[in-house]
């Protein structure tokens, strides 16, 4: 899966679960060489 795939990904978790009024905040903020990513659903 590329990153472009996790961000229509997140942006459909966030439509579904999250505040309407906010955006996805994609992999932490880092997309080159990232640690860890973490989906967070408000």
């Amino acid at each position: 899966m590329k990153i472009r795939d996790l961000k229509k990904e997140y942006d459909k978790l966030q439509l579904k679960y999250g505040a309407k009024d906010l955006d996805s905040i994609y992999n932490g903020g880092c997309e080159i060489n990232p640690d860890i990513c973490f989906v967070f659903i408000q």
